[in-house]
């Protein structure tokens, strides 16, 4: 085979294929560039539009961080059947407590929908997924009873029922837990 009078003549014709494939490239991405700006643009605003279309929360909306503070105010599957909020008691007195959906067991075992009753004196509900402290604020009624004693000193006293597993980890007091006040006479 012979070679070609002018090498460059081979290489040219490739030059100018690359050549030609560069400034199509080029052109081509400059071409796309507004485009892809402002596709992500539309995407930006259309997420900031979506996100303000939302209910903005108002105080009254606000969830405190400890999973309810006031568990009465929505309807409970824990409550205090007595006494009953703003009720007049003795120094001892004594409470029945109540659960719907969850079996009423002793401390020890976790199992699935059941648990037992705690009380909470003058304190914040324990959040959910919390372990309930056992101290003079959380009596602990771990053998499964739903009826029990109380001891107070003369008073207004606020009283939380919160209900938690065998593993005393407190179940979310909004649905699980009731708020009431008592005074001590």
């Amino acid at each position: 085979m012979p070679l070609p009078a002018h090498p460059r003549r081979l290489i040219n014709p490739v030059l100018a294929m690359y050549q030609l494939s560069t400034r199509t490239l080029h052109r081509t991405f400059h071409r796309t560039l507004p485009v892809l700006r402002s596709v992500v643009f539309s995407i930006l605003v259309v997420g900031v539009v979506v996100s303000g279309c939302t209910k903005p929360a108002s105080d009254s909306d606000a969830q405190p961080d400890n999973s309810a503070q006031d568990a009465t105010a929505m309807p409970s599957k824990a409550w205090f059947v007595s006494p009953s909020d703003g009720d007049a008691v003795p120094s001892t007195f004594e409470i029945e407590m109540a659960v719907e959906g969850m079996a009423v067991e002793p401390a020890g075992e976790i199992r699935e929908n059941s648990g037992h009753f705690h009380v909470i004196i003058d304190a914040p509900y324990v959040s959910a997924g919390e372990v309930v402290p056992t101290d003079d604020n959380h009596k602990h009624f771990g053998t499964g009873v739903s009826v029990a004693e109380l001891t107070l000193s003369p008073g207004t006293h606020t009283l939380r029922l919160q209900f938690a597993n065998g593993a005393h980890i407190a179940y979310d007091p909004a649905e699980f837990g009731q708020t009431i006040s008592v005074t001590v006479e």
